[in-house]
């Protein structure tokens, strides 16, 4: 018996365990390359948004494992929503308005695994069709809000006030789901970068094709509120992260999907392409010699369109490739992030 203990003790750490060290070691390293150029004369609210952004990243790492097998996916769908543009933008604003930011994915994590519980899960029975698991799981999904409206109660006491309660999101603020670049100082906005497009109408396809409603039900809702004017006491704009958050992991998921594919996914993976080249001869076509900006923005939709037509001459010639085709995605999205991010911090500053 003592043998046995002293073997398990000196049994070496499964790699698949050392993954989400990994994880936050490359949100640490994206991080400090997005903000390295402000560094020198940084103040308490440019290192109080990297920590949360590093935080935030990691949470939703962590509980896209609920839905993305791949640990690739979830790296992914963390540095979407670490390193959101609406992430950047809150630097503007009191150093405590990221704290939504880096707790909200935490605060998910119970309703998305508590049936893994095992005990909690055997005593309530939460098959598919359990009233009592759905209730729980309803209830659960609920500490998000309330944590946030506590938050800004909180704020409120204390004549704190993190991000403006007249901050709302505009119907000209979803311009920045199209131009992410064109995003300026004091202005967060509901939005995710150029290359991740192909990855997030592949998440929504295979969304739909889940027939799952309840959490895109609760990311309308948040949507909703963020239009409408504040209520107690919280700033409408930080609903917009439940959106943000959902559309991060189904970044994710259609990252793994597009990882994945084969020749029935084709018309798919079609589609994916065909949405940001859209973008991009939008964007020339209706601004023609405008600023760098939407110059920018053309490519990088030009590029993501490549990309996905890439992954379908690959599944076209019925090549699986799986680490080539990972290789493409996180090259693709990680140079927009790093891009992207660079430009949008330049811009708001």
């Amino acid at each position: 018996m003592t043998k046995t203990k002293t073997s398990a003790k000196l049994r070496p750490t499964s790699p698949a365990r050392l993954l989400p060290v990994a994880a936050v070691i490359v949100y640490m390293a994206l991080c400090a390359y997005i903000n390295y150029p402000w560094l020198s004369n940084a103040d308490l609210s440019r290192y109080t948004l990297m920590f949360n952004s590093i935080i935030a990243a990691t949470g939703c790492f962590a509980l896209s494992r609920r839905w993305i097998t791949s640990h690739m996916g979830s790296l992914i769908a963390g540095s979407l929503y670490g390193f959101s543009p609406f992430a950047l933008a809150l630097s503007w604003y009191h150093p405590l308005a990221a704290v939504p930011l880096a707790a909200l994915p935490w605060l998910f994590c119970p309703a998305a695994f508590w049936r893994k519980t095992h005990t909690l899960a055997k005593w309530l029975h939460p098959n598919e069709h359990s009233f009592l698991g759905a209730v729980t799981t309803a209830l659960l999904c609920f500490i998000p809000f309330a944590a946030i409206y506590l938050f800004f109660q909180f704020c409120a006491y204390e004549k704190i006030f993190p991000i403006p309660l007249q901050q709302k999101l505009t119907f000209s603020s979803l311009y920045g789901l199209v131009l992410p670049l064109t995003i300026r100082s004091h202005q967060p906005v509901f939005s995710f970068y150029h290359v991740p497009v192909v990855a997030l109408v592949m998440g929504g396809c295979m969304y739909v094709a889940l027939n799952r409603p309840g959490i895109a039900v609760i990311a309308g809702v948040s949507l909703v509120l963020s239009f409408l004017d504040h209520l107690g006491q919280v700033s409408p704009v930080t609903w917009t992260l439940i959106p943000l958050l959902f559309g991060s992991i189904l970044a994710g998921l259609g990252a793994e999907g597009l990882a994945w594919a084969g020749p029935s996914d084709r018309k798919w993976i079609l589609l994916c392409a065909a949405v940001p080249a859209v973008f991009s001869a939008a964007c020339l076509y209706l601004w023609p010699g405008a600023t760098s900006a939407y110059r920018d923005t053309a490519a990088l939709y030009a590029a993501a369109a490549a990309l996905a037509a890439t992954i379908y001459f690959l599944t076209r010639a019925n090549l699986r490739l799986h680490p080539l085709r990972w290789l493409i995605i996180c090259a693709g999205i990680g140079v927009d992030i790093a891009f992207s991010a660079a430009k949008i911090l330049g811009s708001i500053r």
